[in-house]
């Protein structure tokens, strides 16, 4: 019964959009624009999202399967998270970039688990790709950097924008590692490493800011104009703040 009761509520939804969107287009002069759904954050087989209240994914990023995420956590633009043979954890207070993609492994020929762990108060930069990998504490990837199967970033390192870390790597705590493959550059100065956790929210903190300066976009806009009338303002801040 439950299974035709949720069939019937999709048949009338959808049927309510389509006559709200030819009411929008005989009206001349607004263009009808649907909202992304739920989900964003879905079941897969027997695993399950777990998702703080506190943390954010943006309608544009999917959680998907055994993916589970802690308070005041913030994903990206456009990430994208697949927990379908393993689990995905992330920590407390973590940044999540725009584009990342976070999957794990099932079989590989290291024969390592192979779920993602994420720590907390971590910056993982736009465009990076984690894979059945584990990052402790206050450690940094950055942009476009690849982290593959059973590597481990220790608390407090860096892995290099662009670099590679090889399946089964370890970058142990206070190093920064650059290159494909990467490869130990040298060690962080004890100033480097106070920082990282005031980077980590830095990010969150613009993320946030980000969140809430769209957070009354508008379902249905006149032609011509933004969908948020401040846009190039809120633009201009967001910019400002990651100078």
């Amino acid at each position: 019964m439950a299974g035709v009761t949720n069939i019937f509520g999709r048949l009338l939804q959808r049927a309510g959009q389509s006559i709200e969107s030819v009411g929008c287009r005989l009206q001349g002069h607004q263009v009808f624009a649907e909202r992304l759904g739920s989900r964003r954050v879905q079941s897969l087989r027997e695993f399950v999202p777990s998702i703080s209240p506190t943390a954010h994914v943006p309608f544009t990023s999917t959680a998907i399967g055994g993916v589970t995420i802690g308070d005041g956590t913030f994903l990206g633009v456009g990430s994208q998270l697949r927990g379908d043979v393993q689990d995905i954890e992330i920590g407390r207070n973590t940044s999540i970039g725009d584009g990342v993609v976070i999957h794990v492994a099932k079989y590989n020929s290291q024969e390592f688990v192979s779920p993602t762990k994420i720590g907390n108060f971590i910056t993982v930069e736009s465009g990076a790709i984690l894979h059945a990998c584990t990052l402790e504490d206050q450690c940094v990837v950055e942009a476009g950097a690849i982290v593959l199967d059973g590597a481990v970033v220790r608390t407090q390192a860096i892995v290099g924008a662009g670099s590679l870390v090889s399946p089964g790597t370890e970058v142990k705590a206070g190093q920064l590692w650059a290159g494909s493959p990467a490869k130990f550059v040298r060690d962080l100065t004890p100033e480097e490493r106070k920082a990282l956790k005031p980077r980590a929210q830095n990010n969150l903190e613009v993320q946030h800011d980000l969140m809430k300066s769209h957070q009354d976009v508008t379902e249905f806009v006149e032609l011509g104009q933004s969908v948020d009338p401040n846009w190039e303002q809120n633009f201009t801040e967001f910019r400002t703040k990651l100078i």
